[in-house]
């Protein structure tokens, strides 16, 4: 009866992909309906993956997986535009332009401009934000598949794959389940950000496991070059950084420097140059904001965004070096200052939830499970702006999303909420 119910679970997700990838880009809505929807079904999927499972369920979880992404690949974007600045990014590098250099819609690209790009990116009065290694991957993108959002989407699928790999390879390394791989392998936030709208944090991912899988071997110093790699990828991940000190300060060694020389050295040739690759940056963390949920609260007490955004930006500092001051495995605090870096966050798009989403088979603690599912409402102003409607945030939103989340904590502080148990290696050197 329980295998009968977990397929079950896995052909009704399969179907909501369906349904998007047949009609999604005519009626945008079907993805905001298959996001939460999905959702709902995945807590299934999670609650079956925490207990015992028979052995065919590994071979079921992989196989539902590719399944999953193959149906969608070639669906979208529906609800974000991002995938067109990288194209564009490409396009721009293809012609040996610094891509820091110039907006989209600046004359002096107006040879590159076309009936799809600029047209097609949201915001092309700003230069790219995105890092240097990103850059790369849309330049080699660009340069072997041209201006397809499929080939896109094809680096994506190869870093989702490489990440499903490592994610096993530490399961073992923690002596869980294999199949806890399908926490995050058949997560439809996963699958939907990135196969269908095809964002960019997936490259990210197989750096921050394989810097995870070198620290718990003890390669400490090749595992900081892998983080560092990330931070070029998505400079979320420098979050992960302030975690490595306890460490380095006990064993008085300075390896973790190397997650910060790394990403300076791929930058430095750009800030050398006339380009400017941190000025749009700058621009999103003073001026953007969007389902926040600490905050807004910071905000209203604050009166002033100029404020507020330094408190919290403090707020994020302190929450993360309290968890690097503890004892607790590093892949416990990883998961930990995701969580706490969005709570405190202006701005918190449902893919920037890929990240917590990356550590839950190590750490499938219901708080951030949730957390993971009820941002997938955060869709809908997404899919309302690209169905031709404006951008707005409902008055709904913040308390759906986030209201779940803190009486989670609260039901887990109380102890009404059992809590998994922490994932440690055994190893003479911890």
């Amino acid at each position: 009866m329980r295998s009968a119910a977990f397929i079950l679970l896995l052909l009704l997700l399969e179907t909501l992909f369906v349904l998007v990838a047949v009609n999604g880009e005519v009626n945008p809505w079907l993805f905001f309906h298959a996001s939460v929807g999905g959702a709902a079904v995945w807590l299934g999927i999670v609650l079956f993956l925490q207990s015992d499972m028979p052995r065919w369920t590994l071979p079921a979880v992989l196989t539902a997986a590719v399944v999953m992404r193959l149906t969608l690949i070639g669906t979208g974007p529906i609800a974000s535009d991002d995938m067109y600045r990288y194209i564009w990014d490409g396009k721009v590098q293809a012609q040996g332009i610094d891509p820091y250099l110039h907006a989209p819609e600046d004359e002096a690209l107006a040879d590159l401009h076309g009936p799809l790009l600029p047209a097609s990116i949201n915001f092309p009065s700003m230069k790219t934000v995105y890092p240097p290694l990103a850059q790369w991957v849309f330049f080699l993108t660009y340069s072997i598949g041209g201006a397809s959002v499929l080939a896109f989407k094809i680096p994506l699928l190869l870093a989702d794959a490489a990440t499903i790999i490592l994610i096993l390879l530490l399961l073992r390394q923690y002596g869980i389940a294999s199949h806890a791989v399908g926490i995050y392998a058949l997560n439809p936030l996963v699958i939907l950000q990135f196969m269908v709208d095809g964002h960019l944090d997936v490259i990210g991912f197989p750096f921050v496991l394989a810097f995870l899988l070198l620290y718990e071997k003890r390669s400490r110093i090749a595992g900081a070059v892998m983080l560092g790699l990330s931070i070029a990828v998505k400079l979320l991940s420098v979050i992960f950084v302030p975690l490595l000190l306890r460490d380095a300060w006990e064993r008085k060694h300075l390896w973790m420097m190397a997650a910060l020389a790394v990403p300076v050295l791929i930058y430095l040739p750009y800030m050398l140059s006339a380009g400017s690759p941190f000025e749009s940056l700058a621009v999103y963390t003073a001026r953007w904001s969007f389902n926040g949920s600490l905050y807004p609260l910071l905000l209203a007490l604050l009166d002033t965004s100029s404020t507020a955004r330094p408190v919290a930006m403090g707020l994020t500092v302190v929450g993360v070096l309290l968890l690097a001051m503890t004892r607790r495995p590093l892949v416990w605090k990883l998961a930990g200052a995701t969580v706490v870096f969005f709570l405190l966050a202006a701005t918190v798009h449902p893919w920037y939830l890929t990240w917590t989403a990356l550590l839950l088979p190590f750490y499938p603690r219901w708080s951030f499970v949730v957390f993971v599912a009820t941002v997938s409402l955060s869709n809908f102003s997404g899919v309302l702006y690209h169905s031709g409607g404006p951008w707005v945030e409902p008055f709904w939103l913040g308390p759906a999303v986030y209201l779940p989340v803190f009486v989670s904590l609260l039901l887990e502080r109380i102890g009404l909420l059992p809590l998994p148990e922490i994932p440690t290696v055994a190893s003479p050197d911890r």
